[in-house]
Parts: C-alpha cells; structure tokens; sequence
C-alpha cells in the first residue's frame, strides 16, 4: 500500500539553492528515513489509537526505551506507551491517560504529551480539549504525574496550568503542546499556541515557573515566530523540543506553510531558551514522494542521540496518520 521512502536531507534544500545560499547540512542533521513507519493505527474498533498515532514522546528508562503518543479513535484523543529495545521495532502496550470526565475541560480529548522527571515524580504536561472530534478547541495545558513513566498518570488538579491568551494575542485561539525542562530549581515551557485569525497563525512561547502548577508568560512571546509569507513556517511554528549538542542548544519544531508541514531547527547562543536563530538549511526533515507514508507532512519532531546516531522521530501523514524515523547515519 505504501511505497519504501528511502530519503536523505544532505545536500541544500531547494528553496535555498533558489535564494543563494551555499549552507550545507551537517552530518548530525542529515535525515535517512526508514523504510516504513515504526507505529500504525491499529484500525480495531474499540481501541483509543484505532484511527491515528501522533505525537511521539520517548525517554529512556529501566534499561528499556518506551514511547507515549497520542492515539485518536475518531472520537477523542487519548495517551498510550509503546515499547522498545531497539528505538527501531515498537510495541504498543496500552493507554495511560484518558481524556477527562463528563463535564472535564479536557473532556473532548487528552493528547500532545510530554515528559519531565523531577523530585522522584515523572510528570507529563498534555493538551485537552473540552468537545469531542479533531482538536475541538480551545486547548488547555494539563498536568499529570506517576512514579515511573510506564504509568498510569494521575491528573494533579482539576484545572489546566496553562491557559490561552486574551482574544487578540498571539495565544488567544488556543494553546497546544507544553514541553517543560528545569534548570537550577527553576522551569521553563515552551508552548506553541494560535491565534484567532483566519488562517490562523501558531507560533512558540514560553512561560515561567517555580511550581509546575503556577506559570507566568514571557512577555516578549512569542519567542520563536511563523515565518514571513512564502517561507515554509510562514504558518506555523509549533511542538518545541529542545536537545543540547555540543554545547549549544537546538529547538527543533515543525512548520507549515498552508499545504506541508516539515521539521526545522533554531539554535540559541545565550542560554536563556528565549533567543533562537532559525537554521540556514531548514527545513531538516520534508515529506516523501507522492504515494510515500508521508508523503502530505513529516513534522512533530522528538529528537535523541544514542551511540553517536541522532534518532529524529516525526509524525507522517500520507494515506494515514503514523510515527516514523528518520536517523542521522544509515540504518
């Protein structure tokens, strides 16, 4: 059904040979992607991910790599865990966080999940939604907590931590995903949210914290904006992560410029995770060809290194809504 995509991000993309520019890709972002996705739909009624997987998340624990995704049923989104030993073959093993209750701020769904081990807790942030269906806003940012990141998890308070901005901020249409890290007994989100124009723009913000309950906004949001009209993030510039390489800190996040979504990076020099420079050689990771497994999107990106190799997780969508692998060395 879905043709081998055998892909390699190595030589200067495109629309930068059109502007010029003689940037080149490093090794340690050069993208070779797998043959096929690494976790399907299961398409079993009945189960929370039947109709689409989305959103990796995957941390390293008790000797075993373990993976939480948003799984969707066509109803509501919902949190799961997949296994593996290998950061290649996965098994999925079973939902670890609903969607709320009857009458629940998140009760329309609980997805965009992601991971924080702090003071013998593992806690994960999620976007909810209140109604039912296909991000049927405006989202909320949520917290949850168990002892080992296998869960289950267990909701903190009955309230979101994060909520959107006034009708005509940048954040005033909706927050999604909160990715948090901890620095000197100190937190730091970064969240990407939209606003209420029509297209809406999503852009990257980042907000403060001494508690993981209690968050202040940074007031120069966003701190990682679309693009200007014409580039490919001149739409958006969404779900944050942040890995430190050789001393230097590199966001990765997606873009979308109204017809395709791909993963980039931005890279700070002073530390703060408030000042990024967008990447010369963006987009890092684009879709495949047509008929290929993303062949419409591969962006949401989770990027580890393990053994020398950068493993670059992503969410593709061709004929269906999968996770998949792209890695910086041949496999």
């Amino acid at each position: 059904m879905l043709s081998v995509c055998l892909a390699i991000t190595a030589a200067v993309p495109a629309a930068l040979l059109a502007q010029g520019e003689a940037a080149m890709v490093p090794a340690y972002l050069q993208r070779y992607k797998l043959p096929e996705p690494v976790l399907r739909p299961t398409h079993r009624a009945g189960d929370f991910d039947s109709d689409m997987v989305d959103c990796p998340w995957v941390v390293r624990y008790e000797g075993q790599w373990l993976m939480h995704y948003t799984g969707f049923d066509g109803v509501k989104y919902r949190i799961g865990l997949a296994t593996s030993d290998d950061l290649v073959h996965w098994e999925r093993q079973r939902m670890i966080l609903d969607a709320g209750a009857d009458g629940a701020w998140d009760y329309g769904s609980a997805g965009g999940s992601s991971l924080i081990q702090y003071d013998g807790w593992w806690y994960l942030f999620y976007c909810g939604f209140p109604e039912t269906g296909y991000e049927v806003g405006p989202g909320k940012t949520g917290l949850a907590r168990a002892r080992t990141p296998r869960g289950p998890f267990r909701r903190l308070q009955a309230d979101p931590v994060l909520l959107p901005g006034p009708p005509d901020a940048w954040d005033g249409g909706g927050v999604y995903k909160a990715v948090v890290y901890e620095r000197d007994g100190a937190f730091t989100m970064l969240y990407n949210a939209k606003d209420t124009a029509a297209p809406w723009r999503e852009q990257t913000g980042a907000a403060s914290s001494a508690d993981l309950l209690h968050w202040r906004k940074y007031e120069g949001n966003p701190v990682l904006p679309a693009g200007p009209e014409g580039t490919w993030d001149s739409l958006f510039a969404s779900d944050p992560q942040l890995v430190l390489i050789n001393g230097l800190w590199h966001l990765f996040y997606y873009g979308f410029n109204g017809q395709h979504a791909c993963d980039g990076v931005a890279t700070s020099t002073d530390g703060s995770w408030l000042h990024w420079q967008k990447s010369p050689v963006n987009p890092i990771l684009t879709p495949g060809r047509p008929g290929s497994y993303d062949a419409v999107h591969a962006h949401k990106p989770f990027v580890l290194e393990h053994e020398g190799v950068f493993y670059h997780f992503y969410c593709g969508v061709g004929e269906e809504r999968t996770i998949c692998l792209a890695t910086s060395q041949p496999r």
